[in-house]
């Protein structure tokens, strides 16, 4: 693409037509920033998929810096699964229905479920400051009611549960 500046001098940008992605504004610095192989397409993950978000979000030291130890593993888990289902999706390609529908699927593990949309929330979000997607579709999602405990032990019922549960 060529621009005409106020000064009439002409400058060039270089896109990659897949993923429009801006590559340099010399020829030379767009085909050798093509020919670069990217780690993650080298192990077969597609930029701009849900697995790619996933990888991106995982290494970022200063994200996961904010996570307690414990966030990061239930988190850790939840991606992995998110990752096994719906990994080769592009985020583009995500509908807001998807999200309602994915949200319907899970109302029998309403904690589960606020939880894998917080996630995919958080990865639309990082998607959309990328330019990969134009808008965060799992925004505002309506979390899911987690029912309060209906049983709460006394300290009788946990020393019980204690002593049966200790190797004899």
């Amino acid at each position: 693409m060529r621009k005409k500046r106020h000064d009439g001098s002409v400058i060039e940008y270089f896109y990659d037509r897949a993923t429009k992605k801006f590559l340099g504004h010399t020829r030379e610095a767009a085909l050798e920033r093509l020919n670069f192989q990217d780690p993650l397409t080298e192990a077969g993950i597609v930029p701009g998929s849900i697995s790619a978000l996933i990888v991106d979000y995982l290494a970022d030291e200063e994200a996961q810096s904010r996570l307690r130890a414990s966030t990061r593993r239930l988190y850790r888990g939840y991606l992995d699964r998110m990752r096994d289902d719906w990994g080769d999706i592009a985020a583009r390609a995500i509908t807001r229905q998807e999200i309602m529908a994915i949200k319907k699927r899970m109302l029998g593990t309403p904690r589960k479920a606020n939880q894998i949309l917080s996630l995919l929330q958080i990865l639309l979000a990082r998607a959309k400051d990328q330019g990969i997607v134009s808008e965060n579709v799992a925004e505002r999602f309506g979390r899911l009611r987690i029912p309060s405990r209906v049983q709460i032990w006394s300290y009788e019922m946990e020393d019980a549960f204690v002593e049966r549960a200790r190797p004899t």
